[in-house]
C-alpha cells in the first residue's frame, strides 16, 4: 500500500502532470536485491525515458535507497 500510494501521489491522476503520466495503475516491488519495481501503466509505450529517472529519482528520496541500484519496469495491462 505504501508503494501505490507514494506513486499515485507523485504520478497519478490527482498529481497536476501531462495525460502521458497520469495512467499508472499500481506498482510493485517484485525483488529486493537489487530493488526491483515494476509499474503498471495503461500506455507503458507512452511512458519516456525522462519519466522513467523522474520515477526512480524519487524512489531514492522516498525510501532511502542511496547508493543502491534501482531497476524500474513499466508493463502495460494483459
Amino acid at each position: 500500500p505504501q508503494l501505490n500510494e507514494f506513486f499515485q501521489r507523485n504520478f497519478g491522476a490527482d498529481a497536476d502532470l501531462q495525460k502521458s503520466r497520469q495512467g499508472i495503475l499500481y506498482a510493485s516491488q517484485i525483488e529486493v536485491c537489487p530493488p526491483h519495481f515494476v509499474v503498471f501503466h495503461r500506455n507503458p509505450q507512452n511512458v519516456q525515458y525522462n519519466m522513467r529517472m523522474q520515477m526512480i529519482n524519487c524512489i531514492y528520496k522516498e525510501f532511502d535507497f542511496a547508493g543502491v541500484p534501482i531497476k524500474l519496469e513499466i508493463r502495460g495491462r494483459k
